[in-house]
């Protein structure tokens, strides 16, 4: 529900055209979510809202898709954090050079983690 949410309230002040895109494993969920986006938008012509399956325990998969699809930045709202403290999400983010990144997480390891990659994310 918070990625659905989210999406809603980023294409409902989307200063001109945007794609959404909202991913995850079930297509069925998937078809679903976006649905739900767009029924909250009621027909807003500015807003594309797809849905693209994705594992993001598979960093290399998770970065081609990201290059493939031109993204400019995501908002990570999967869980459970605590089960990646590695932050593979994070890491095909920066091997995809997106420029923004944001998640609700708050695990101190995962945080740890994440900071441990300021370097790498400048970089990139």
């Amino acid at each position: 529900r918070i990625g659905t949410a989210a999406a809603t309230h980023l294409a409902q002040n989307a200063a001109g055209d945007v794609e959404i895109i909202l991913g995850g494993r079930s297509g069925g969920k998937g078809a679903a979510a976006v649905k739900e986006v767009e029924r909250e938008l009621a027909g807003a012509s500015n807003v594309r809202v797809f849905f693209r399956p994705l594992d993001w325990s598979e960093p290399g998969a998770l970065a081609r898709l990201l290059r493939e699809l031109r993204v400019s930045a995501v908002l990570h709202t999967a869980g459970p954090f605590d089960s990646d403290p590695g932050a593979r999400v994070l890491e095909a983010v920066i091997a995809a050079q997106v420029p923004v990144y944001v998640d609700v997480a708050d695990p101190m390891g995962y945080i740890a983690s994440a900071r441990g990659m300021d370097a790498k994310a400048r970089e990139a």
